[in-house]
């Protein structure tokens, strides 16, 4: 499902370059408005203005109802997304991750074992096997498991961390 969701990489980078673009379209956009603005406040006032009469964060004081978010916001939100779309393809080269998969493996048995202090793999593989939709028995996953988890847990062990705190956060509510 995940894979369906990020698409190739080809695509991904097409994606993920419309989003750069985009962002950087509404930078110039408020750099433009901010610009105007000043020149016309320039104009109707006697006393000096310059450029730092912009300094305060408008992003705070960006009114709640209004029917936009604050160009800033749309810019960091786009380039946040770029950038997710760019992690799958560092994931093999930073972590020694081999796939998505791995590392969604990786976080199901790093999840048990951190929440339970065991593996658990029988109980484990089943619900791997029940998401790949497809026959994965405990013997396939601690194979897996004995050659991957280690090199996985340097470069993921926070997201486990991470999931950890949620679902004590979750199961508190």
């Amino acid at each position: 499902m995940w894979g369906t969701a990020i698409g190739p990489k080809r695509h991904r980078d097409q994606v993920r370059k419309s989003l750069d673009k985009a962002a950087s379209a509404i930078e110039q956009f408020e750099i433009s408005l901010s610009s105007a603005v000043l020149n016309e406040i320039r104009d109707v006032t006697e006393f000096p203005i310059g450029p730092d009469i912009f300094s305060i964060d408008p992003e705070r004081n960006w009114p709640s109802g209004a029917p936009a978010p604050h160009p800033r916001t749309v810019v960091r939100a786009l380039r946040l997304y770029s950038r997710g779309l760019q992690a799958f393809d560092t994931i093999p080269d930073e972590t020694g991750a081999h796939s998505v998969e791995a590392v969604s493996k990786y976080l199901i048995s790093g999840y048990v074992k951190k929440a339970t202090g065991e593996f658990n793999d029988v109980q484990v593989s089943a619900l791997i096997g029940s998401a790949l939709g497809e026959t994965y028995d405990e013997t396939a996953h601690r194979m897996w498991r004995s050659r991957n988890f280690d090199q996985l847990h340097k470069g993921f062990s926070s997201l486990v961390e991470l999931l950890f705190g949620i679902g004590i956060v979750a199961g508190e509510s």
